[in-house]
């Protein structure tokens, strides 16, 4: 049995489960494959940063990941609204800035 799920104006094909990962949140740190696959979709596999396209990625030997809005170590929660498509260079120098940032605010 196939069916069809909608997020915005995507539309996926699921087996015999229709997936509502839009609205779940998710204990885990990390996002699950399929709602990757839909923060990928809704960003267009674009970098949310930068904007590059993941064809342009993979050509210069990168990728895109999908990342915390407001960081898990933060409170920020594993879910659609918090993930954002970011390159690998991008997803790094956030968390390097944040880390500065952390470190400034221990010191003053």
């Amino acid at each position: 049995m196939e069916c069809a799920f909608a997020v915005g104006n995507f539309s996926f094909r699921y087996g015999a489960e229709i997936l509502s990962v839009r609205r779940r949140v998710f204990q885990s740190r990390t996002f699950p494959a399929t709602l990757k696959r839909i923060i990928l979709e809704r960003d267009s596999y674009c970098c949310r940063s930068c904007g590059k396209h993941r064809d342009q990625l993979i050509a210069e030997k990168s990728h895109l990941e999908v990342d915390h809005i407001k960081a898990w170590i933060d409170g920020g929660q594993t879910c659609y609204e918090n993930g954002e498509t970011l390159c690998r260079e991008c997803n790094i120098a956030k968390h390097h800035s944040k880390d500065y940032l952390r470190k400034m605010k221990a010191l003053s």
